[in-house]
């Protein structure tokens, strides 16, 4: 919410940018945690961190000659949502499966808003924006913590 609220002034784009990344380590390492087997970020699912890397990387150049000087904090929280990603697929088979697939589903979506966010900020604007993000990110929010607190409950 704050990162939301600091968004709305462009001005206090960092800011909010700082707050949505708190969010994000907070939610990586909440996943980290809660995969009972403690593995590696990479380990569960290493074929899947390719799409990752690649989506990541493909995000950042398409929007890369309109960021200037907010390439560095841009890049350093495409790096932490990409890691929330994989802390939230590395899950898969260590907890219960309501707990994996509403994680992730929520995982998934907080990536979606956040590009949907980053190309309206760097290159270009749609209509529907502002609704398409806070829908995307309410969404994100609701089912990460629906998924967390299905974590050890056995009726899956």
């Amino acid at each position: 919410l704050l990162g939301d609220i600091l968004l709305l002034n462009d001005n206090w784009f960092i800011a909010g940018l700082g707050a949505f990344l708190l969010a994000q380590l907070s939610f990586t390492f909440s996943f980290f945690r809660s995969n009972l087997n403690r593995r590696g970020l990479v380990q569960k699912a290493p074929l899947i961190t390719l799409p990752i890397l690649l989506y990541s990387i493909g995000f950042i150049v398409s929007i890369k000659a309109e960021l200037g000087n907010m390439l560095a904090p841009v890049l350093i929280y495409v790096v932490v949502i990409s890691l929330m990603l994989l802390s939230a697929i590395n899950r898969q088979s260590t907890t219960t499966k309501k707990s994996f697939q509403f994680v992730l589903l929520g995982a998934i979506l907080f990536a979606i808003s956040d590009t949907i966010l980053g190309i309206d900020k760097f290159t270009f604007a749609f209509d529907w924006d502002p609704v398409v993000i806070m829908l995307t990110y309410g969404l994100a929010q609701y089912f990460m913590v629906w998924g967390m607190t299905t974590l050890r409950k056995i009726d899956d």
